[in-house]
């Protein structure tokens, strides 16, 4: 941090020390709103004690993910659902102190890279599919024809445009 720095830090809180914790609230949930690393914050500004409300719990399009309980239903105990032997394999690296689990998610409901990479290599190769299909139907090669057809059209209008320009443009004689 620069002396500057320091010199705006100093300012900002003698002014924030003469505003009243309405004011306060108010300024810094402003400019949390700005900032989307910040948004937890604003959301404790906007709540009219100061307290962060609970986390909403959001379920995927389609429904609950198997295995991924709803807010209000009985957690499962320690010993529930553990494996009956032992594995050399460690468990998922610790980020942050947010582990994910294995429906792709962390604990605190955020998807994981792998999950999230996992979903765009899956569109991906449906459109790829998809295309395919599509090109390889009677309907698809119409609208292909179509296409040409009017790329065609487009290139020769292009052209005559160009030709017209030429002869009456700046260096026609």
């Amino acid at each position: 941090m620069t002396q500057g720095d320091n010199s705006k830090l100093a300012i900002a809180r003698e002014a924030l020390a003469e505003l009243t914790d309405d004011d306060v609230r108010a300024v810094v949930g402003e400019i949390a709103a700005t900032r989307p690393g910040l948004a937890f914050l604003a959301t404790a500004c906007a709540a009219p004690s100061g307290e962060v409300p609970p986390p909403v719990d959001v379920s995927p399009v389609g429904g609950p993910q198997q295995g991924v309980p709803l807010a209000g239903d009985p957690q499962p105990s320690a010993t529930d659902n553990q494996p009956s032997s032992t594995s050399s394999v460690p468990g998922p690296a610790m980020i942050s102190g947010i582990t994910p689990v294995s429906d792709g998610y962390t604990d605190s409901g955020v998807p994981t890279y792998d999950s999230v990479r996992e979903k765009i290599e899956g569109r991906y190769g449906t459109a790829l599919g998809a295309t395919e299909l599509a090109q390889g139907s009677a309907a698809g090669q119409s609208a292909q024809d179509r296409w040409d057809e009017r790329e065609k059209a487009a290139k020769a209008k292009l052209d005559a445009i160009r030709k017209a320009m030429g002869a009456e443009g700046p260096g026609a004689q």
